[in-house]
């Protein structure tokens, strides 16, 4: 690719991890919400006189799009209209315009006009993907932006109400040339591709979301060495105190990459799928790269993987094969608390290794793999009494030598997965890849910010089986 789009693709990564500018109170009036209908009352009248002016001449005939905009023009007039009326009686009592913004008739509300979930935004959130907002009429524009700005100003107010004064990106954010809220039928896509793929989402960690990128602390608590006493009646006691700290979790930024689309597939969408495809696109792509650095990620500067943060149970009995004396080995490494309070989740692998598995059997030849499901009973497979997640981002039995780790068991729900509430998708608009590939294609690239750690204060909750 170009300079040109090397440098915007830097620029959105940069705008994504500042805050946004805050806006001058001090403007004479010019954002007061009256005079601003105003400036918009005066648009659409423009609008309407050019409509008019072509209907009054014989020569020339509207078309059908145009004239069903000319409609809603005039009922947006109207409705613009009723909402000065209504500021302007507001004026005669003083009331205060930010507790105002509350209500309905807000100026930045916009779901009377084209909710965000309804056909007629998604049409406008095509063409703005194909051309940008210099290809959208005024009305258009202003479908997009207000619905934008009220999403921000919901989560201002929901900020507010909890205290929480960091400004962040606001949520589900297009950028460049202006900004929009993508149709809620990609939202969800993205959304659900997140939450559903990859076994560090499907095994019982502990996922939740946080409202701002701030770094997050949680609390830890370790009481597992310390034990009461026994005292006479008068006699003293001592203090022990637990061993406590904090996990802090920060709020790395995922990306899925550019996804390219020509305006052939923007605008010729026969199975009317896009948003849902290319969100799950987006989600899936971010799911997959979350579930390899939530597996063996390093730590510093990405999440600790739950690979990584385990802690040597035993190693294989034999180089690059399994035996049954493994597994008792393996269970036994990890500490006693966690099977007095039924913490323990099972174990996780990858495929390869699964199939070493089943070849294992005890000394009565019973394989300690077992899957009801073969004798037509429901329930899931299981490992020496234990359930199971196939994690492919897992290293191989043979592969890698001594000290490989290829199996882990143990408390998974102690594995903390943070996911920074918003999903930010980015338009990469034609004439920033055109000096590199002389396409006229668009750019779609989405974000998501979290980190993830096992919360291990020194009790060793998950714990791994290595190549001797």
């Amino acid at each position: 690719m170009g300079d040109n789009y090397d440098e915007l693709l830097e620029q959105i990564k940069s705008d994504l991890q500042s805050e946004p500018e805050t806006r001058d109170k001090n403007d004479g009036g010019v954002n007061d919400p009256v005079n601003k209908l105003k400036r918009k009352l005066s648009e659409i009248t423009d609008q309407m006189k050019e409509y008019r002016s072509r209907l009054a001449d014989e020569e020339e005939e509207l078309t059908d799009e145009e004239l069903e905009e000319f409609d809603e023009l005039h009922e947006r007039g109207k409705e613009i209209k009723d909402r000065i009326k209504k500021l302007e009686k507001t004026e005669d009592f003083n009331i205060d315009e930010s507790r105002d913004r509350n209500v309905t008739d807000d100026v930045s509300v916009s779901g009377n006009f084209a909710p965000r979930d309804s056909k007629k935004y998604e049409k406008i959130f095509r063409k703005w993907m194909a051309n940008g907002m210099k290809g959208l009429r005024s009305h258009e524009r202003d479908t997009l932006l207000e619905a934008r700005d009220e999403e921000q100003h919901q989560r201002m107010v929901e900020k507010a109400d909890k205290q929480e004064y960091e400004e962040r990106a606001l949520t589900t954010v297009i950028h460049s040339s202006g900004g929009a809220l993508i149709p809620e039928q990609m939202e969800d896509a993205i959304t659900e591709a997140l939450v559903t793929t990859g076994p560090m989402m499907e095994a019982p960690t502990d996922d939740f979301t946080t409202e701002t990128g701030q770094t997050f602390e949680v609390g830890q608590f370790d009481d597992t060495s310390n034990k009461g006493s026994i005292i006479k009646e008068d006699g003293s006691y001592s203090k022990t105190d637990p061993d406590t700290s904090s996990q802090k979790l920060d709020s790395f930024l995922y990306t899925s990459d550019e996804i390219e689309l020509t305006l052939k597939q923007i605008n010729d969408d026969p199975r009317g799928d896009l948003m849902d495809r290319l969100g799950q696109a987006l989600g899936k792509r971010i799911a997959r790269k979350r579930n390899e650095l939530q597996t063996t990620g390093q730590g510093g500067n990405e999440p600790r993987g739950i690979v990584t943060a385990s802690v040597q149970g035993t190693t294989t009995s034999s180089a690059g094969t399994l035996s049954y004396d493994d597994f008792p080995d393996i269970e036994n490494s990890l500490s006693q608390v966690f099977f007095e309070e039924n913490m323990i989740d099972g174990f996780m692998f990858n495929r390869n290794t699964l199939q070493a598995i089943k070849k294992v059997t005890d000394s009565n030849n019973n394989p300690i793999f077992f899957d009801p499901r073969e004798n037509n009973i429901e329930g899931r497979a299981q490992v020496f009494n234990y359930p199971f997640w196939i994690n492919e981002d897992m290293a191989d039995i043979g592969s890698g030598g001594s000290g490989n780790k290829f199996l882990i068991f143990g408390a998974f729900s102690r594995y903390k997965i943070r996911t920074v509430d918003g999903i930010e998708v980015f338009r990469i608009p034609p004439e920033a890849k055109m000096a590199a590939d002389q396409k006229r294609n668009t750019g779609i690239v989405g974000f998501v910010e979290g980190d993830a750690d096992l919360d291990d204060p020194g009790d060793n909750p998950v714990v791994h089986l290595a190549t001797s």
